[in-house]
């Protein structure tokens, strides 16, 4: 039975990502039965969030999310919503709060599409902020020397998740395809429990 994994990208990204292809590569590569969803999000979190539940709901055999940074955060979401395993890459802790600095015309260099990134935006990333109920769910990859985000409010908030802390690196956690055994071998497991 082909089971199924969604990848959900970051703020400004595209379902096209490097990181996208890298999981999509590693599945091939690897023989594995998982079909990769990765939905081009909506600009807007509310937006967003509908497609993210949707697909959830229309999907059998989801085995789990890997989300980076926002794709992080809406992972999270999924987890606490529909119980679900999660791989966070560089997670955004508190969009509202990093991204209140983005405010204004926003323009995504994949998908050619313009937008007004507004402080209404920052009322619905509040708005779905979950609560942490179930850290095992969580497998959490950061970088020491991520330029965007402080990879020890991550470790706060998901105290009690597996952690990969790699010293030094980036936000983009290039060293991403070094992890996905480890990540796969976490929903394998994540399965079994």
């Amino acid at each position: 039975m082909m089971q199924r994994l969604i990848y959900l990208h970051g703020f400004n990204s595209s379902s096209q990502s490097a990181k996208a292809k890298i999981l999509a590569d590693y599945i091939l590569q690897s023989a594995l039965n998982i079909e990769l969803l990765t939905p081009q999000l909506a600009n807007t979190p509310q937006a967003a969030w509908g497609q993210i539940q949707q697909l959830v709901l229309s999907t059998p055999n989801l085995i789990g999310c890997v989300g980076s940074s926002l794709g992080g955060f809406f992972a999270t979401c999924v987890t606490e919503q529909f119980n679900l395993p999660s791989v966070l890459v560089n997670p955004a802790v508190a969009p509202a709060k990093l991204l209140r600095q983005a405010l204004g015309p926003q323009h995504n260099p994949y998908t050619g599409e313009s937008y007004q990134l507004t402080l209404a935006h920052m009322d619905e990333l509040l708005n779905m902020t979950p609560t942490i109920s179930a850290p095992a769910r969580y497998k959490v990859l950061l970088t020491t020397g991520d330029e965007v985000l402080d990879y020890r409010d991550a470790l706060a908030l998901y105290h009690g998740a597996e952690f990969s802390i790699e010293d030094g690196g980036d936000h983009l956690f290039t060293m991403f395809a070094d992890y996905l055994p480890e990540v796969f071998r976490f929903f394998q497991q994540s399965q079994t429990v």
